[in-house]
């Protein structure tokens, strides 16, 4: 299950309520981030094997929240509220574990579940990233590099790397996406057999 959080309510927040970030980090610093969630009465669904977020019950178009201008956005407003909504973000990832394994596609459920056992993380030289996101955001690669230095900076300053362990690492720098992808999915099937074997021998030994 691929997972997005932060989209719907940048979307909500910045382009249909037209609030700036000074402007929410002001409610956020007055009110707390538990106000504003009551306010926005999230919710989710789970359609074709995605999890979306609602806000007051509405679900937005893969256009209105995948683009160059949301992507920055969703930066933005995701610094600003920082780790306060991570009990939602928990909540919703608990009630589909109900029923479903979950696939989290983001580096937020790090903070949230730190006892995740499976941790994937997918690298690149910094030059392929830079073209890659230069694509992606339909910017020059100059901006890309920036942008990304800067991402780089703020993740050292944080020690990201010394802070989650990862079960694997896969340098894509020479993958395609399919190439990719058969790695993640060829690891994932072989780690869910490692565990589901350690736990039959642990029944075994308690028996």
């Amino acid at each position: 299950w691929f997972w997005s959080f932060f989209r719907p309510i940048t979307f909500h927040l910045i382009k249909e309520q037209n609030i700036s970030i000074q402007e929410l980090e002001k409610i956020v610093n007055q009110f707390g981030a538990d106000e504003l969630a009551k306010k926005l009465n999230l919710g989710f669904r789970t359609q074709n094997r995605t999890c979306e977020v609602s806000i007051n019950g509405h679900f937005f178009d893969k256009e209105e929240l995948y683009n160059p201008e949301m992507n920055n956005l969703t930066v933005d407003v995701g610094s600003c509220l920082g780790d306060s909504l991570n009990p939602y973000i928990r909540n919703i990832i608990d009630d589909i574990r109900k029923n479903n394994p979950i696939l989290l596609n983001a580096r937020r459920p790090f903070s949230v579940y730190k006892d995740i056992s499976n941790h994937i993380f997918l690298k690149a030289d910094f030059e392929k990233r830079a073209e890659r996101k230069s694509i992606l955001e339909n910017t020059s690669l100059e901006k890309a590099r920036n942008k990304l230095a800067k991402r780089d900076n703020k993740e050292k300053d944080a020690q990201f790397w010394n802070t989650y362990p990862f079960t694997k690492i896969i340098d894509t720098t020479d993958m395609n996406i399919c190439e990719t992808l058969n790695i993640v999915k060829t690891h994932i099937s072989n780690f869910t057999i490692k565990e589901e074997n350690a736990k039959d021998e642990n029944c075994r030994w308690l028996e």
